[in-house]
């Protein structure tokens, strides 16, 4: 199986239904972890979360260069469902000055300081701020809310422009690193698979 979480949780449920079955003790599962959240448990890698936060890292790149001629807050939200990597990682490469990660509580008094920094930097002469915020940090402060909290708090110093990544995340063609890592662990698990005992699990 080459997939993520709910690939994996299926995987452990034919797991468990193969054990009731004597006439299919010979069916052999190896999983190999791929989905650009990068949040499955004891896997530092998952084959395809590099191709998707090269994504992230161009289309912020061309955002931040629109910028020229202005002074702009960007809200940019980008995907990983319940895992936050994909947005740390994107704001560290990109030179986002704020991120918002599940991981992380987002509460009205960590959103002041989100505020009032980003007013802090354009007052001291910035004149591009990028917040990125990961899909589903929260259900009640999400991009949309965040991006009319920055319209109100700005007073005209700044416009506020917010930016939706989406599925371009998963669209892209595999980086070098992504198709290295599909080759090994394809490659180790066609050799587990080979090796498995006939007459045992």
């Amino acid at each position: 199986m080459i997939g993520g979480w709910e690939g994996y949780e299926c995987m452990d449920r034919l797991r468990v239904a193969l054990t009731e079955r004597t006439d299919l003790t010979h069916v052999r599962i190896v999983c190999i972890p791929a989905t650009i959240s990068n949040n499955i448990a004891l896997t530092k890698e998952c084959i395809g979360s590099d191709s998707a936060l090269n994504e992230i890292t161009l289309a912020v790149d061309k955002i931040n260069q629109s910028t020229v001629g202005h002074t702009r807050a960007y809200v940019i939200e980008v995907m990983g469902g319940m895992c936050g990597y994909l947005a740390a990682m994107g704001a560290l490469v990109t030179g986002a000055e704020i991120v918002l990660l599940n991981e992380v509580p987002v509460t009205l008094s960590s959103l002041q300081r989100e505020v009032d920094h980003l007013i802090a930097g354009i007052e001291s002469g910035k004149h591009t701020s990028l917040t990125v915020v990961s899909e589903k940090c929260s259900k009640t402060f999400d991009t949309a809310f965040l991006a009319r909290l920055y319209e109100d708090e700005s007073g005209g110093r700044f416009d506020v422009r917010k930016a939706i990544l989406g599925h371009v995340q998963q669209g892209a063609s595999p980086t070098p690193r992504d198709r290295y890592l599909a080759t090994m662990m394809g490659t180790r698990a066609v050799e587990l698979l080979a090796a498995a005992p006939a007459d045992k699990e």
